[in-house]
């Protein structure tokens, strides 16, 4: 089958977001997709969280300010995800990012088509991501994983990490 914008986000959906297929119920008579159950990562959270760490691969993470710092294609996708949305003149001249331009649209498109919040439609989205990414700074995951851990430079995530806390502080008055 020829690959199109329509299979390709299937394929990312079930391939690369969702990987837990034994958590699919599927209506044996149709073969049409009728429930996810998964619990996971089950957690009292706000509306946004899932645009802080679920949805990586369809180019929805919702940065800060801060990781700018390190990465600028993350303000763009800031940008697009709580204002702009994904204009031509947003994502113009991004051809070599390492962001996945079409399919963050296809994504943010397929959310309107469902009436699904996407992230600009959260009150207070700009402010909660700055906090959750604050939070994720002030101890970083990857110093937890031993296994990770071993594999980065320590120094080099020290380093950004101080910066965004400065940017962070900054931002904030202090």
């Amino acid at each position: 089958m020829k690959e199109n914008r329509k299979t390709r986000w299937v394929g990312v959906l079930t391939r690369e977001i969702y990987a837990d297929t034994h958590n699919l119920l599927v209506d044996p008579a149709t073969n049409q997709l009728t429930a996810v159950v998964d619990y996971d990562f089950s957690h009292v959270a706000s509306q946004g969280d899932e645009f802080f760490y679920s949805l990586a691969q369809a180019g929805h993470i919702v940065t800060t300010e801060a990781q700018g710092l390190d990465d600028p294609d993350s303000l763009v996708l800031r940008r697009c995800l709580l204002t702009t949305g994904f204009t031509p003149e947003a994502t113009a001249g991004k051809p070599n990012s390492h962001v996945d331009w079409e399919l963050a649209a296809m994504m943010d498109e397929a959310l309107a088509e469902v009436g699904a919040l996407r992230p600009r439609d959260i009150e207070g989205m700009e402010e909660l991501s700055t906090l959750y990414w604050f939070f994720q700074d002030v101890s970083p995951p990857i110093f937890f994983l031993k296994g990770l851990r071993a594999k980065i430079n320590t120094d080099k995530v020290r380093a950004q990490t101080q910066r965004h806390l400065d940017a962070y502080l900054s931002k904030w008055g202090y």
